[in-house]
């Protein structure tokens, strides 16, 4: 069996738990449609699919990041490449937030 070489070891799937993260946020938005409605005891326990989100998802980044940091790559570094990745998103919701605000208030 030949060793991963190059991209294709910083390239590693983890499908499971790329799976188990869709589970988590489905089972949040549901938790959070089924706040008061008859049908809410279809998911009692919602919230703790947020900690279960959450946890899969430092593994992945820790895993897809590690090859990087070994490598030398500084905190500064780091922090500025998650930035860069993440921002341009949250602003784009944030604007689309503010523009459903204005038109339906």
């Amino acid at each position: 069996m030949s060793a991963l070489t190059g991209s294709a070891q910083q390239h590693i799937n983890y499908a499971t738990f790329d799976g188990l993260r869709g589970v988590a946020a489905v089972m949040v938005v549901i938790f959070h449609l089924a706040y008061r409605a008859e049908w809410a005891q279809v998911i009692t326990h919602g919230y703790l699919a947020v900690d279960l989100f959450f946890g899969l998802s430092g593994f992945v980044i820790a895993q897809a990041y590690s090859p990087h940091l070994q490598a030398g790559m500084s905190l500064v570094q780091f922090t500025i490449l998650r930035l860069v990745r993440l921002y341009p998103l949250y602003f784009l919701g944030q604007l689309l937030g503010l523009c459903i605000l204005a038109l339906f208030g």
